[in-house]
């Protein structure tokens, strides 16, 4: 018997549902929106008839075994906590909370109910992650020196609550990049916050940043991270990009959405022995379509699915159920990598001190 999974929240969710309809252990979605406009078109595109217009009606029906929260952010901590304390299995899009206490309380549930949460940070499971990945853990690209990760958005016009929030409290597209090719724990932050925000936007949250910038030490591992985050008057491309550099290899995913992701290798000697000539090549990943069922596959390419990370995120969440594991991106990683966020902004406000991040167990 396949699992029920409800999809709540369908401004975004509605791209993530055929993914579930396609998953082969899954036999049955159930579509939840407080809008019935919303219930109505989604649910005929999709064929779906099974519908409801409040999350407590989900949580209260036996037969739904999971739920994917892609509400408003500010929702997603009661939410979760709500949905695992009802006995279901939970995944919420980014980031899992807006206060380090909620974090906690999430990672005491997941121990608490054995069930299974996960955070879905597609910056995790894209193409280019999940190669980069293998081929650092086989060192086949050598030893990693630095890596860097931005996420550049304006935030004009959208929903009030975006408004003056801390941009490092939402960098989590720019750092999860790095932490899952490294799978490595951010362990101190040095960050500085640019430019000004008004003094209405900035009362809100009492963040006075439209941008941040910081560098994470690791834990157990040499490489330093630099993350820059943006989300009000910064004039620049919408992004989320990030570069690997090592000894052997290096990978820059673009800057802008015009340009071209490319992989670095040495070349010859440079002139009078001097350097090495760099090779840059346009970076196009291996076949990655074993990462998930093959009824997936043709997902992976689309557009709307960030380079193949949303089938596997939903793999991975459907998969670590019917395996009854923990998720790859459990509450612990989701803490400890929105944690950092917070560790930035906090020493920004600090003017550049250096703040310990918090770890989870």
């Amino acid at each position: 018997m396949g699992l029920t999974v409800a999809v709540a929240g369908l401004n975004f969710g509605e791209l993530w549902v055929p993914l579930y309809q396609l998953h082969p252990d899954v036999d049955r979605v159930v579509l939840c929106d407080a809008s019935v406009e919303t219930l109505e078109r989604v649910g005929a595109s999709t064929g779906i008839a099974d519908r409801a217009q409040s999350l407590d009606d989900v949580l209260a029906d036996p037969r739904i075994d999971a739920v994917h929260l892609l509400t408003p952010l500010q929702l997603h901590a009661e939410q979760t906590l709500a949905a695992l304390h009802a006995g279901k299995h939970c995944a919420v899009a980014v980031t899992p909370a807006l206060e380090l206490d909620q974090l906690h309380q999430i990672v005491k549930a997941q121990q608490d109910t054995g069930l299974n949460y996960m955070m879905m940070e597609t910056g995790a499971y894209s193409d280019p992650v999940v190669h980069l990945r293998a081929e650092i853990d086989s060192g086949a690209f050598g030893n990693v020196t630095f890596g860097r990760g931005e996420h550049h958005q304006d935030m004009e016009g959208w929903p009030g609550y975006w408004v003056g929030l801390p941009p490092m409290w939402y960098s989590i597209h720019a750092l999860a990049p790095l932490l899952a090719i490294l799978g490595a724990r951010p362990a101190t932050v040095r960050a500085l916050g640019s430019g000004r925000l008004p003094s209405d936007r900035e009362a809100k949250w009492g963040n006075p940043y439209p941008l941040e910038t910081a560098l994470y030490e690791l834990e157990d591992n040499p490489v330093t991270l630099e993350v820059t985050r943006s989300m009000f008057q910064t004039t620049r491309s919408p992004i989320e990009s990030f570069s690997v550099w090592g000894d052997r290899h290096g990978f820059d995913s673009g800057r802008t959405n015009d340009e071209t992701a490319l992989f670095y290798s040495w070349g010859a000697p440079g002139p009078g022995g001097r350097g090495r000539t760099v090779i840059a090549e346009p970076y196009s990943p291996p076949e990655l379509s074993w990462t998930v069922p093959e009824e997936l596959r043709p997902t992976l390419a689309l557009p709307q699915n960030y380079n193949g990370a949303s089938p596997r995120l939903v793999h991975e969440f459907v998969r670590s159920i019917v395996e009854s594991r923990r998720p790859a991106l459990d509450a612990v990683v989701a803490a400890q990598w929105t944690a950092a966020g917070f560790a930035a902004h906090e020493s920004a406000l600090q003017g550049g001190a250096v703040v310990e991040v918090p770890s989870f167990t």
